[in-house]
C-alpha cells in the first residue's frame, strides 16, 4: 500500500510494467518484440553484418505474404471487440 501514493521518494513515480513499446517506422507484422530484437532489428535495417546475437530482427520476422493495413486500419475490432472496449470505457465514465 505505500508504493500506491508515488510521488517522489513516495513509493512507486511511474506506470511500470514489464512489457514494453517498441516503435518502428515500417509497417511489418511481427512478434511480440523483445529488448534481445532491437540490435538485430538496427543491423538489419542498416543493411549491416553483425554478430551472432541471441535475438532476431523484427524486419525479417514478417511474413513473406503480404498483410492489408488499410483493411486492418479500417476495421480494427471484431463487433465483439468493440462492444467490450465500449462497455470498459462506459464502467469508466466516457459514455454514458
Amino acid at each position: 500500500p505505500g508504493e500506491y501514493l508515488g510521488g517522489k521518494e513516495r513509493g512507486m513515480t511511474g506506470n511500470h510494467r514489464p512489457e514494453g513499446v517498441f516503435f518502428l517506422s515500417l509497417p511489418v507484422r511481427a512478434r511480440a518484440a523483445s529488448l534481445l530484437d532491437v540490435a538485430p532489428t538496427v543491423y538489419a535495417l542498416l543493411d549491416a553484418a553483425g554478430p551472432p546475437m541471441d535475438g532476431a530482427s523484427l524486419v525479417e520476422a514478417a511474413p513473406s505474404e503480404a498483410f492489408d493495413y488499410a483493411a486492418a486500419a479500417a476495421a480494427p475490432y471484431t463487433p465483439d471487440q468493440e462492444a467490450a472496449v465500449e462497455g470498459r470505457l462506459r464502467d469508466l465514465g466516457y459514455f454514458e
